[in-house]
């Protein structure tokens, strides 16, 4: 029997600039992780990764998180 791996069966897609600025907008007009999510089409654990990732002082940083 073969085995599923995350690389066959699951495709990842880096997060574009226009999607984190959408992400700092969405934090700005305080909608929640999920909502975000929805809006962007996207995972809601992707959105929370992204925002614990790139976290400066309570603050979500788009220039930061595109420079990583």
């Amino acid at each position: 029997m073969k085995k599923n791996t995350s690389k066959e069966s699951k495709k990842y897609s880096h997060l574009s600039l226009e999607e984190r600025e959408e992400i700092a907008i969405g934090l700005e007009k305080g909608l929640k992780q999920c909502e975000i999510a929805q809006l962007l089409n996207r995972n809601p654990c992707t959105i929370s990764r992204e925002i614990k990732r790139n976290m400066f002082i309570q603050n979500y940083v788009v220039y930061r998180a595109n420079a990583a």
